[in-house]
């Protein structure tokens, strides 16, 4: 069925069955585990910079239909990154593979319809691009990435925990 072959797209993964978000998607649940599945025909996509809340690019995930449904952190093997280009200024997302090098990350994760994706993905730039992200609760999700080519001239912002707080520093 369409909703058995999204699904190999969604972050099923092991994330157990959740209740769905009230009707009217006021309440963001704040839960420590678990990102609540998205249904068939919506995306949960993690967020880690200029698309979070309050940041500049925030208005394509809103505009597609997009409502955060929870802030979260990565587990502590990223490292995240200022890349050059902008604007606006953007960050890089990095899986660190040596063990204890990386930290965890402020996240937000976004649910976007399903019909919605394709224009949204048309619109991430290089060296960005979609992946799977471990949250400190172990579950993965759809998040944005960065390849490592992107990195190599990049500042390593990691210490601050996040985009916001690095932000906030400047």
């Amino acid at each position: 069925s369409p909703c058995s072959a999204l699904r190999l797209v969604t972050d099923y993964c092991s994330v157990p069955a959740l209740p769905v978000l009230n009707q009217t998607r006021s309440t963001v649940p704040t839960a420590s585990s678990g990102v609540p599945r998205a249904p068939c025909d919506e995306m949960n996509i993690a967020v880690c910079g200029a698309h979070l809340s309050g940041f500049p690019l925030n208005k394509q995930l809103v505009d597609r239909g997009g409502y955060l449904v929870k802030a979260c952190k990565t587990s502590s093997h990223y490292r995240l990154y200022v890349l050059a280009g902008g604007p606006p200024c953007r960050p890089g997302l990095i899986r660190e593979i040596v063990e204890g090098q990386g930290v965890t990350i402020d996240l937000e994760v976004w649910r976007l319809p399903a019909h919605a994706l394709g224009s949204f993905l048309d619109g991430i730039a290089q060296p960005l691009g979609l992946g799977k992200v471990q949250l400190e609760d172990h579950t993965w999700v759809t998040s944005f990435i960065c390849e490592g080519y992107g990195i190599a001239d990049a500042q390593d912002i990691s210490q601050f925990g996040g985009w916001s707080a690095y932000i906030k520093s400047l």
